[in-house]
């Protein structure tokens, strides 16, 4: 019995082992037909990698921009103001400043403006624009249109 035992865990044996290779070979057969897809995907996700890089820096670079444009925009904000506060100044004695300001309806408000530095701890007065609204045209019968009958 001896005999046949050994004969039995030597094809069992052999009947794994030709599993194991099949499997193996299956996986590398597998593995040699998905090579192809595979470097498709890493040169795809590269490609997207650069186009990502060059968006990032496109970016960066733009807010660089904006920033220069805000802060173009506060000097441009100061001198704005200024040039407001003057006329309102000159209101005080020249009738035709006075009348520019009654007509555009300018007057100061108690809130700092922006210095050229940025924030200012001075308090200074900022004015306020409006266009004065139209008035409406009269009725053209005469009729007052609250009267009743």
């Amino acid at each position: 019995m001896d005999n046949s035992g050994e004969k039995g865990m030597g094809i069992t044996l052999g009947a794994l082992t030709l599993a194991a290779l099949v499997f193996l070979l299956t996986q590398l057969q597998s593995g040699v037909v998905e090579q192809p897809m595979l470097k498709k995907q890493i040169a795809f996700f590269l490609e997207k990698k650069a186009t990502l890089q060059t968006a990032l820096k496109e970016s960066e670079d733009l807010l660089k921009k904006r920033e220069e444009q805000l802060q173009q925009a506060g000097l441009v904000e100061v001198k704005y103001s200024n040039l407001i506060n003057g006329l309102l100044e000159l209101s005080k004695s020249d009738l035709d400043a006075r009348m520019i300001s009654q007509k555009w309806k300018i007057q100061s408000s108690d809130y700092p403006s922006p210095s050229a530095s940025g924030a200012s701890q001075q308090e200074s007065t900022e004015p306020k624009l409006q266009r004065a609204s139209p008035r409406p045209a009269p009725a053209a019968s005469g009729v007052n249109p609250k009267s009743t009958p």
